[in-house]
């Protein structure tokens, strides 16, 4: 069980709604709920009362959410304990939204110090969403995630109050991404007229890198006409993606290309040109009572260099 779990319910009981407290934890009203009735089944108790007006705390669910709120405490000073005793050894816990950059960045670190005594290095690819809750939970240092437009307000907001640092790095429009052997390889730039006739690999929804409001079918079609395109192979990670673009003539929808893209991983990015194309807004996310350490700073500073967006940082 994940003892976010415990945080989800402390959160529905404080909005007294299934569906604000899921747009709140940047997640699905029908995972919200699939996670309300697990906990109620795993624990033999009724949380919540449904009403038409939302749900609010039964007699027991009340009690329970005080031993979640005391598990959530000591789990946050069992984490605290175990960095009391790596002091010694250089600490980085990357969680980051799918991206060649942030990849590329990870492994000059890791060379770096690869002879420069213990280190404890973790990098975890996922959804912005997830990302932001590694943080708050303090299960990631560092945090890169990507933001649409429409929602930016709306995750900053989210951010301040729960004390979590932001920091701009760069925004990006849409690319083609294929296999270094594909014929459209060498392209400069593409238009959506020149993918008709290839196969598209696209991330599931829960899986899709940017935005829990941009379902992955939305996301594709806003920029393809998805009627057009026979072949369509879906995915959930960004190895099963490189898989399928290496090995096949399919074209994917991503971000822009890393410094050494096409040798690390076999692929390519190529500017998408459209009218529709939406600029996604990257950042670096950490907790704001947290004194970032040597390696951390060093990851940040190497990401700013390669990738930052010198005009706005």
């Amino acid at each position: 069980m994940d003892v976010s779990y415990f945080n989800y319910i402390i959160e529905t009981a404080e909005e007294g709604s299934i569906s604000k407290a899921a747009k709140k934890l940047y997640i699905s009203q029908s995972y919200l709920s699939k996670i309300i009735q697990d906990m109620e089944n795993k624990f033999n108790l009724t949380i919540f009362t449904r009403t038409n007006k939302g749900v609010r705390l039964t007699k027991e669910g009340r009690t329970f959410i005080n031993y979640a709120k005391n598990i959530l405490f000591e789990y946050k000073n069992i984490v605290d304990m175990r960095y009391l005793n790596l002091d010694k050894i250089k600490n980085l816990r990357v969680t980051t939204a799918n991206s060649s950059l942030v990849t590329e960045t990870f492994l000059k670190v890791v060379e770096k110090y690869d002879e420069k005594g213990k280190t404890n290095l973790k990098i975890k690819e996922t959804d912005s969403a997830e990302v932001i809750r590694d943080i708050y939970y303090n299960d990631a240092d560092i945090g890169i995630i990507n933001i649409e437009p429409n929602e930016k307000r709306t995750i900053l907001k989210d951010l301040e109050g729960k004390k979590i640092s932001y920091k701009y790095l760069l925004s990006f429009g849409s690319y083609v991404v294929v296999g270094r052997n594909h014929e459209l390889a060498e392209k400069s730039v593409l238009t959506p007229e020149e993918l008709k006739g290839y196969g598209l690999v696209r991330y599931s929804t829960e899986s899709l890198p940017f935005s829990r409001y941009f379902p992955s079918p939305d996301y594709y079609n806003h920029f393809l006409e998805l009627d057009n395109i026979d072949n369509v192979i879906e995915i959930n990670n960004r190895g099963l993606l490189h898989d399928m673009l290496i090995n096949t003539d399919y074209f994917s929808l991503g971000t822009m290309e890393s410094k050494n893209q096409k040798d690390i991983f076999n692929i390519v990015s190529i500017p998408l040109k459209s009218d529709k194309v939406v600029n996604i807004e990257t950042g670096i996310i950490w907790q704001q009572s947290k004194e970032l350490n040597e390696i951390e700073i060093e990851f940040i500073n190497i990401l700013e260099e390669d990738y930052g967006d010198k005009e706005q940082v």
